[in-house]
């Protein structure tokens, strides 16, 4: 049963990248001096479920560096520029940048025009 709900995952998200355009993208670079007290890549998955529900949002990822540090990258990737910048102020996005700092991370934000369509 397990599988099956993930398949229908990934297939619902193939359906809504196949109606939709990626234009603008964020990321957030996340790393730490010295270890990390805290379940890092817990605390950015809990994170992503709620800021990958933004709309206009296509979907959020994380990226952990294969070097073996505690560095995470978390992109996301959106349909509509203006609703991107008015998901910097959400009190999803606030909470979450408030926990990093709790954390003693240090934080990078960029943020990229695009315009890439995703193949069916």
């Amino acid at each position: 049963m397990r599988s099956h709900q993930v398949q229908d995952q990934a297939f619902d998200r193939q359906q809504r990248f196949k109606r939709m355009t990626i234009t603008s993208i964020n990321t957030l670079e996340i790393s730490f001096l010295e270890s990390p007290r805290h379940d890092v890549e817990a605390l950015l998955l809990k994170h992503i479920e709620q800021l990958k529900n933004a709309p206009g949002c296509l979907s959020y990822a994380l990226s952990r560096s294969t070097k073996g540090t505690a560095r995470w990258i978390v992109s996301g990737y959106w349909s509509n520029e203006d609703q991107m910048t008015d998901h910097f102020c959400t009190a999803a996005m606030t909470g979450f940048i408030d926990e990093l700092i709790g954390a003693e991370a240090s934080i990078a934000f960029a943020r990229f025009a695009a315009n890439i369509d995703i193949p069916a």
